[in-house]
């Protein structure tokens, strides 16, 4: 099905370039030498854009400048070690969402389900595991140490 649906649009475009460059072209001609449908050859004619090109975006909750600040700031804290809980995330992604309302609107407000179902879409952010600290902050946390170097019994 995909592959007739992209056979067919790439027809049509090729449909469209005999249309401008020939002299007083038929469009019902036209769309029966390049076997494509006339109604649709018309609508991409009145410059509507397929299906393809719209489908999936009508459902977003986020817009795309603000996936990617969330996408970032996600990654960024992975790279520094530091654990993103989903409370905090969601907290992020709703305070993106106002940004783009009026103070005294409010919007809806995204849950936890969301947050999963977007982590899950996110094939290159991961859970980041806390490293264990470094051998001399380690060592920086024992009790005689620092009685001894604030000097307090």
């Amino acid at each position: 099905m995909a592959s007739t649906y992209i056979a067919i649009e790439n027809r049509i475009k090729k449909a469209i370039n005999a249309l401008n460059t020939r002299q007083n072209p038929s469009q019902t001609e036209i769309a029966r030498e390049f076997d494509v449908p006339l109604r649709r050859l018309r609508s991409r004619l009145a410059d509507h854009s397929p299906a393809s090109a719209v489908r999936g975006l009508h459902n977003r909750k986020l817009k795309s400048d603000q996936n990617l600040a969330l996408h970032t700031c996600i990654k960024r804290l992975n790279e520094l070690s530091l654990p993103v809980r989903l409370n905090m995330f969601q907290f992020t992604a709703n305070a993106l969402v106002r940004q783009n309302y009026p103070q005294w609107v409010y919007p809806f407000s995204l849950n936890s389900q969301w947050v999963k179902r977007w982590l899950n879409r996110q094939p290159d952010l991961h859970k980041a595991k806390r490293k264990p600290p470094a051998v001399a902050r380690k060592n920086a946390h024992n009790f005689e140490l620092l009685k001894a170097h604030f000097g307090s019994e």
